[in-house]
């Protein structure tokens, strides 16, 4: 016998692929522009978006499952779970994205960074030295991890904020 998930993990998982998709979009049409550095306003964009998400999804949840009233711990909680199945189904899509679609990406960027250490004044050495420190630190598996964890940071901060938004005690009397 199979056995079937809750409506609330139902909502949580198709929550946080909608949110990862979300943001898949966003780095595909990115990487389609050639952008491989993201601009400040983008990364705050990013924790914009992933606020209003989770605010979205958490009160529908709210209003649907619990009557239009939620804590603050259960929005968070709520909040939180659906990050982390948006980091990780973000994470699967960037180690698919640097080992399968685009196995250059690293190269990509260290081609960048280079230009950008000359831009700064570095001499051959110099550059040489701190791309040799950037290979050690941005290796392919370390940047699938650090994604997901980026993520999962932004994605706690913006649980914070969303459970503020969203919570709605119910009345005492």
């Amino acid at each position: 016998m199979k056995k079937q998930l809750s409506p609330i993990t139902q909502g949580i998982l198709s929550n946080g692929f909608i949110l990862a998709l979300v943001f898949i979009v966003i780095n595909l049409t990115q990487y389609m522009l050639d952008i491989y550095k993201t601009p400040s306003w983008l990364t705050f964009l990013f924790l914009v978006l992933i606020i209003i998400g989770l605010s979205l999804f958490t009160k529908d949840f709210r209003n649907q499952k619990l009557d239009g009233y939620i804590s603050y711990g259960k929005a968070f909680k709520y909040s939180i779970k659906v990050s982390m199945v948006a980091s990780i189904t973000y994470g699967f899509y960037f180690f698919l994205l640097i080992f399968v679609i685009e196995p250059n990406y690293c190269e990509t960027i260290y081609k960048m960074a280079s230009e950008t250490y000359y831009e700064m004044g570095m001499n051959d050495t110099e550059v040489e030295y701190a791309l040799n420190m950037l290979k050690k630190i941005q290796s392919p598996p370390f940047l699938v991890f650090s994604s997901i964890v980026g993520f999962m940071i932004m994605g706690t901060v913006s649980s914070l904020i969303s459970a503020l938004i969203v919570k709605r005690n119910e009345p005492l009397i």
